[in-house]
């Protein structure tokens, strides 16, 4: 699925333009834990699951095999609570760069105009109803 990857490029660099200083470990980190969520989405989209196994698995066998990066990812209990965690991690990334975004806008509003983004608003939705 192109766009999805292609977003979660777009994503990762825009995180890494919103802060600057992130170490190498840090970018690392984002990139291995990026790449894993999209492996196991693909699993989860495309793989069907082995229904006659004893545990909940998938089928790893041609032409599924080249989505197993990591083959406990076969468990599908296992897939799922990796792909969770990994997601709970997006968004919290995701939510500190929103914060961060808003926090720039804020004060960049409070040094040129003055005023909150919020007393801004209030004056353009009372010049929009006039």
């Amino acid at each position: 699925m192109p766009r999805f990857k292609t977003k979660s490029r777009d994503m990762k660099k825009l995180i890494e333009d919103a802060f600057p200083k992130l170490g190498g470990e840090a970018k690392e980190n984002l990139s291995v834990t990026l790449e894993r969520f999209e492996a196991l989405r693909d699993i989860f989209a495309h793989v069907p699951v082995k229904w006659d196994a004893q545990d909940l698995e998938f089928i790893t066998d041609v032409p599924y095999k080249h989505f197993f990066k990591d083959q406990n990812w076969k468990n599908v209990l296992f897939a799922n609570k990796e792909f969770v965690s990994n997601f709970q991690w997006l968004i919290d990334v995701i939510l500190a760069y929103n914060q961060s975004i808003l926090f720039k806008k804020e004060i960049y509003s409070r040094i040129l105009l003055g005023k909150s983004q919020a007393e801004i608003q209030n004056e353009a939705n009372g010049l929009k109803n006039e």
